[in-house]
């Protein structure tokens, strides 16, 4: 893991001091809080992470036990973003064929501010590319365990205003609807997570780590 901080945060990097420290903290005092931090810098690693998200993942749920009280206790969060037709036409095929899950598969940042994830939607949007601004809507019936909510207490995020809820590879979900306003052209997918007991996460979790 610090032989990835090393590569994709160069000393040079505004940001590399702090990156190191938090690592450092992470791995001599197992606090995996800093790990978390470390991840919502504005740094290269975040890009990093996402290509080799079963590195960092790994190390998130070797120590789900510590993050516990930050499961998300249910609710809703929003993520905002842009896709191609294909894309959306993935999400219509889920909606209509009921019971089929999707799975996450990297690190997932969500906010419980919809004008948060409308904004990065916008931002995100390329004019001429062909892609849409989506917004999806992500309900939780039930506590999930692999929903980390980086604001209970002291922020966990670098940017605490956003307050973001992150989602780790494995988290399930069905798709329930999804719509069009024809006036903005915007496209709102509403996802509802598929609960997994804890006991069932941390048998499979010592299952995987004993293997």
């Amino acid at each position: 893991m610090f032989k990835l901080i090393k590569k994709a945060v160069p000393a040079d990097h505004p940001d590399y001091t702090n990156a190191k420290s938090l690592f450092e903290k992470f791995r001599d005092q197992e606090n995996v809080g800093e790990l978390i931090r470390l991840y919502t810098l504005e740094t290269p690693l975040y890009d990093a992470l996402q290509r080799n998200v079963d590195s960092f993942a790994i190390e998130l749920y070797s120590h789900l036990s510590l993050l516990q009280e930050r499961a998300f206790k249910g609710g809703k969060t929003y993520r905002g973003l842009s896709m191609t037709d294909d894309s959306v036409n993935c999400y219509r095929w889920a909606a209509k064929n009921k019971g089929r899950m999707i799975e996450i598969k990297t690190m997932t940042s969500t906010s419980l501010e919809e004008e948060t994830a409308i904004f990065f939607a916008k931002k995100n949007a390329v004019a001429g590319s062909g892609k849409h601004c989506v917004l999806f809507m992500l309900e939780f019936p039930d506590v999930c365990y692999t929903a980390i909510d980086l604001n209970m207490g002291e922020s966990l995020s670098r940017y605490p205003h956003e307050k973001e809820i992150l989602l780790l590879p494995g988290t399930l979900f069905e798709v329930r609807e999804v719509t069009k306003d024809d006036k903005t052209g915007w496209y709102k997918i509403r996802l509802e997570n598929v609960p997994v007991p804890h006991k069932i996460l941390m048998k499979a979790l010592s299952e995987f780590q004993n293997a």
